[in-house]
């Protein structure tokens, strides 16, 4: 049965139960963690914050330089995604109130 279809077939009463008994549970859930309602569904190595105050010395980096060694993994929110070509792509990745560019080539 599709969502729309048991949306407009189902007495608003029902639908108002429904979503607070799934307010009411996550709730519960985000309070006790256990277990997490919203896992990450990866490791995350690094916060932005730290990555920005680990790597935004000026000359630690220069210019067109890579860390080829260096694998650190973030999470945050894609805010937007720039192409430059086939084999380039930017991303702006927002979180804990910053932002970092990323880019990404093809191997």
């Amino acid at each position: 049965m599709s969502h729309l279809y048991w949306q407009s077939n189902t007495d608003p009463d029902i639908r108002q139960q429904y979503f607070e008994l799934r307010a009411r549970t996550i709730q519960k859930l985000k309070e006790t963690q256990s277990p997490n309602p919203y896992p990450h569904k990866f490791h995350v190595s690094q916060s932005i914050t730290s990555f920005i105050e680990e790597y935004n010395e000026e000359g630690l980096i220069s210019a067109g330089q890579k860390l080829e060694d260096v694998i650190v993994s973030l999470s945050g929110r894609v805010h937007n995604i720039r192409s430059s070509g086939n084999k380039l792509k930017f991303y702006d990745l927002h979180g804990e109130g910053a932002q970092v560019q990323i880019l990404a080539n093809v191997r």
